[in-house]
């Protein structure tokens, strides 16, 4: 499973304002610069995991995921923040976010239920662990109450003054009493889902600055991002989408992979055999495009060359070449 690169940068910049510095920030989460300028780069769920623990533990901050959902701009979510906005009504949006949200996170569920007149908005969180899970469904609720406030305003009384109820799936923390400061209202913990529960008449309120002509534009955006990440048909594909979510391709380690995919290491060698490839060329297939597509966004050949595996950039070279018969800069100036 993984994530998009986004919610990495959304974890510094909660630190970032909290007075840590940027520098300090990446070198403690453990992810290269460079990768946080990809918006298409994807992050293993372990490692935000990982990440997320760190970030708590930085901040002193246990409820981490509720400040960074009560401060984050929606822009954070790029297309999809930008899309959910475009929206003429909320249950437009909540229709948005069912089809586009793997664009941001792999293997999240979330359903929208209407029972009589309540509506439900529930979500459910692939992260195993139970800090990241509880930041998961903090943060997700909190940008989900601020997001639906664009559409319900004064004049049907605000989103957060509507809540019938709040609930999270983790027991109560021994922050609890931030939960109803968020929310506005009693918060109830160890519930079947995380949900948010509200009148289904909001759902159908128009709002005000929606606008179908950038929302279609939109759409069509996301419909070619969503494209890139349709399930693959073979192992080789499986394989090329977990090298996707590499941040740095020399150290992608053939084990860790194979029981990624569901495979011991034997396997995953007769099998990519099979297909007629091998780990060593996809990984190989990986770091050019990898190179190719920094080298069009102008980046640094020594950090391309660090990120896609090589110390030195002579090495690089002599690969780059062997990939594309081309040297860098060649290609770069083509680009």
């Amino acid at each position: 499973m993984f994530v998009s690169v986004i919610f990495v940068r959304g974890i510094l910049a909660e630190l970032h304002s909290r007075g840590h510095s940027r520098a300090d920030i990446v070198q403690s989460l453990g992810v290269p610069e460079n990768v946080l300028t990809d918006l298409r780069a994807r992050v293993a769920c372990s490692d935000l995991d990982r990440m997320i623990v760190r970030a708590t533990e930085l901040s002193g901050d246990p409820g981490f995921g509720l400040s960074m959902g009560s401060r984050a701009p929606e822009s954070m979510l790029q297309i999809l923040g930008y899309l959910l906005l475009s929206c003429r009504t909320l249950r437009e949006a909540f229709g948005v976010l069912s089809r586009y949200a793997v664009l941001t996170v792999d293997g999240a569920s979330w359903e929208l239920r209407e029972q009589g007149e309540e509506a439900t908005f529930g979500f459910a969180c692939p992260l195993a662990a139970d800090t990241t899970s509880r930041f998961s469904a903090e943060f997700v609720l909190t940008m989900a109450l601020r997001i639906a406030g664009h559409f319900i305003t004064e004049r049907t009384g605000r989103f957060s003054e509507r809540l019938l109820g709040v609930h999270f799936q983790h027991a109560a923390p021994s922050y609890a009493e931030r939960y109803q400061q968020v929310f506005q209202r009693q918060v109830e913990f160890a519930q079947a889902h995380n949900a948010l529960v509200f009148p289904s008449k909001l759902l159908d309120v128009p709002q005000f600055h929606g606008d179908p002509l950038i929302n279609t534009a939109l759409r069509e955006t996301a419909e070619r991002l969503l494209s890139e990440l349709e399930r693959p048909t073979t192992l080789s594909d499986r394989v090329r989408v977990v090298l996707r979510g590499e941040a740095i391709l020399n150290e992608v380690q053939i084990d860790k992979l194979a029981r990624t995919v569901g495979l011991t290491r034997r396997a995953l060698r007769r099998r990519l055999a099979a297909e007629g490839t091998s780990f060593t060329a996809l990984v190989d297939e990986a770091r050019c495009k990898l190179a190719c597509d920094e080298l069009r966004r102008e980046g640094s050949i020594r950090n391309i060359s660090e990120r896609v595996g090589y110390s030195e950039p002579s090495a690089f070279h002599r690969a780059f070449r062997r990939w594309t018969g081309q040297t860098p800069n060649e290609f770069a100036r083509g680009a």
